[in-house]
């Protein structure tokens, strides 16, 4: 599988939002530096009309952004706003600075002709919804006659709801993403693009400003939630008390509008909801909400796709490219099933991870409807969480991926368990709730067959081999899932798993392809750019081109399209560099490795010496049947000492202490487990690193074909 540099941090994840932060939790600023932006300027080695094109309308667009942010960094207050215009300015330096980069290559000129062509849609695209942004912040942020629920709602409705502040900015967000992976314009730094992805999680996370219905109802309110006639707000509640009896407008789930009726407003307040002033119904309702997504979710739906790794820069290209494998045209129909199958190792997961987070394919996706969604679930048997393995974990995170973004359809797929769970006074604890596979599919039939809202589904599945049950039964029900009522959402599959008998069967005749036939330009570049990353092997290779050219095709050969054992193979040879071989005794360490991933993982664990054969197989033990990622640290004590947590002191230990045990313990991973364990390391967190096994190592040894080496 393509893979980036080993103990970079994951990606923050748009498209697999985590369990939502109780109320209260704060979003940090971001820092960002607005300088005075001209529209003139200088060419320097760039030539072409359609560069200099280009070149006018990012500068254009960086000073659209620079007076939405001023607009909004002038106001004496927030009073009244809704919260996405603070999520959406906070968020505007990631953009400029972005924008500005590009500004810097396009001048350069690092970009050549054809390049500032393909670019220029997108920069189009980006400056009419940073103009529609920067209308909303100047018509709605500044003092006047009406309030700013009113102004907003009222500017809102002439963009449609594509309008929205949280729309546009995920639009420029994405618009920005595409700069720095596409259109020659490589020179982005590796936390640029982190930001991006980052912001783009969040700013999917953010409320709806405006709810669907209020683009339906001609009425001019003086709430974005509607008119209350009387004040139907609840007041220092405390205890279990009940509000005003009064005439007002409610909301109606099933039509998503709000109808006049008589009522008496009311609210458990006690183990209910916060007893704060002025709390809206809706703000109430969008708290409950929001614990119920957070009881459909569970902690572990993310886990798989956390730990695949990264696909290599300029990887997996030809899938967009590639006109014969009908992917694009597949993605452009907007429905059906489309497999990709692959052996064990060859990057289906990275593959999946890859689409899941590229922004190429959510635009390429059909436009005739305007809410589309891409949602993900990724199967792992080698776990001990049952629920990633199953059908009610698949149904579980995907209704919850998708009720994220439209909270509004939570009532209408879920109304009897949302009904239910809204009246609990311990709703807070959401304890002994057990959700059931077959209210689960129900919940999914009525979203499909839902008519309150014009949908779009894109859903990825990685990993069907993985799934616990039958391979029938699976395949059912995602057949059934694939073909909805005509006049239903629409719904597409992109599945994946190893070319097993039941699932040639069922989709060797939708559209498919094999990973291992499509990756060897994949690999030579990752083998290149690994080579290069060493200034002495690079060094030795253009000494010696006719040698590492042989190597080159050797791997190519014997690799047979499996990424995983490239990238073992190239760590071995990496290694042969620390002992000193050269190009011809690198030649020769690659003749003694076999081809294929069963023979190199028996060399490798033969190659273990036997002094450590019993602290190999301690550590192969301890981390698989670990319940939760190990820490370098945490392990440093297992391994020298299994009862410590009986003897060991409490005490802080020092940076210094923490760093001398992962060093030791990175050191014994290498020498005990022949590179099939290694430490990855995060970012944020102090001693921030986990230990990352080769999950096919233990796969394996489970099926009997290498032999454990406690045996």
């Amino acid at each position: 599988m393509p893979v980036c540099v080993r103990g970079a941090e994951k990606r923050n994840r748009e498209l697999h939002p985590p369990l939502r932060a109780r109320k209260g939790t704060k979003t940090s600023r971001t820092e960002g530096c607005f300088l005075q932006t001209t529209t003139s300027f200088t060419v320097n080695i760039m030539s072409g009309a359609e560069a200099i094109l280009v070149l006018g309308v990012v500068s254009s667009v960086i000073a659209v952004v620079d007076g939405t942010k001023q607009v909004y960094d002038a106001a004496a207050n927030a009073e009244g706003l809704p919260e996405a215009f603070r999520e959406v300015a906070e968020r505007l330096p990631i953009v400029r600075n972005i924008l500005a980069s590009a500004e810097k290559h396009i001048r350069d000129g690092d970009i050549d002709e054809s390049s500032c062509k393909a670019m220029k849609p997108v920069i189009e695209r980006c400056r009419k919804r940073a103009e529609n942004l920067d209308m909303l912040f100047r018509k709605v942020i500044p003092p006047g006659d009406a309030s700013r629920p009113e102004r907003y709602l009222k500017a809102v409705r002439t963009l449609g709801k594509g309008g929205k502040v949280e729309t546009l900015m995920m639009g420029m967000l994405e618009d920005t993403q595409l700069l720095t992976s596409d259109y020659g314009l490589q020179a982005f730094t590796k936390d640029q693009m982190e930001q991006i992805a980052k912001a783009l999680k969040e700013v999917s996370d953010i409320k709806i400003s405006v709810p669907d219905s209020g683009f339906h109802d001609s009425t001019t309110t003086t709430n974005i939630l509607g008119d209350v006639h009387g004040t139907q707000t609840i007041n220092n509640v405390e205890g279990n008390q009940y509000l005003a009896t009064g005439s007002a407008k409610q909301y109606n789930a099933t039509t998503m509008s709000f109808e006049m009726k008589d009522a008496n407003f009311h609210a458990q307040t006690q183990n209910f909801f916060p007893s704060s002033a002025h709390r809206t119904y809706r703000g109430l309702r969008e708290e409950c909400e929001e614990d119920f997504l957070e009881l459909l979710g569970f902690p572990e739906m993310n886990e798989r796709y956390e730990n695949i790794t990264e696909a290599h820069a300029q990887t997996f290209r030809w899938i967009y490219e590639n006109p014969d494998l009908k992917f694009m045209n597949w993605l452009r129909k907007g429905e059906g099933i489309y497999w990709i199958s692959g052996k064990a190792g060859c990057g289906k997961s990275t593959l999946m991870k890859h689409l899941y987070e590229n922004p190429k394919m959510r635009q390429s996706l059909p436009s005739d409807i305007e809410n589309i969604c891409v949602a993900g679930f990724f199967f792992h048997d080698r776990g001990p969480h049952p629920l990633l393995k199953s059908q009610e974990g698949l149904f579980r995170a995907i209704l919850h991926r998708i009720l994220s973004r439209y909270q509004q359809l939570i009532s209408v797929v879920l109304p009897r368990q949302f009904a239910i769970f809204s009246k609990r006074t311990d709703r807070i604890q959401n304890g002994g709730w057990q959700w059931t596979l077959s209210e689960l599919k129900t919940a999914f039939r009525a979203l499909v067959n839902q008519k309150v809202l014009s949908l779009r589904l894109c859903l990825l599945i990685d990993g069907l081999d993985e799934f616990s049950g039958e391979h029938k039964d699976i395949i059912a029900v995602l057949d059934e899932l694939a073909h909805p009522p005509s006049d239903s959402v629409q719904v597409q599959f992109c599945l994946s798993s190893r070319p097993l008998l039941a699932f040639e069967n069922a989709y060797s005749m939708h559209r498919h392809l094999r990973v291992q036939d499509l990756t060897a330009g994949d690999i030579k570049k990752y083998v290149t750019d690994e080579f290069n990353k060493d200034v002495h092997l690079k060094e030795l290779a253009t000494n010696d081109r006719v040698t590492s050219d042989q190597i080159m095709e050797e791997i190519l050969e014997k690799a047979e399209g499996v990424f995983l054992w490239v990238t073992l193979v190239v760590n071995s040879l990496i290694k042969g560099l620390e002992d000193g071989d050269d190009m011809k005794d690198l030649q020769g360490r690659l003749s003694e490795l076999p081809a294929g991933l069963k023979p190199l993982y028996q060399r490798m664990v033969e190659n273990i010496q036997p002094r450590y054969h019993e602290q190999a197989a301690q550590l192969f033990r301890i981390v698989d049947i670990a319940a939760s990622p190990l820490t370098p640290l945490a392990l440093s004590f297992i391994d020298e000492d299994p009862k410590a947590a009986l003897s060991v002191k409490h005490e802080v230990f020092s940076d210094d202490e923490i760093k001398r045990r992962h060093i030791l313990v990175a050191k014994r991973l290498k020498s005990r487990c022949a590179g099939l364990i290694e430490i990855s390391v995060s970012k944020g967190e102090r001693g921030g690193a986990g230990i990352r096994r080769d999950f096919k190592y233990q796969l394996e040894v489970s099926k009997g074909t290498i032999p454990a080496l406690d045996s």
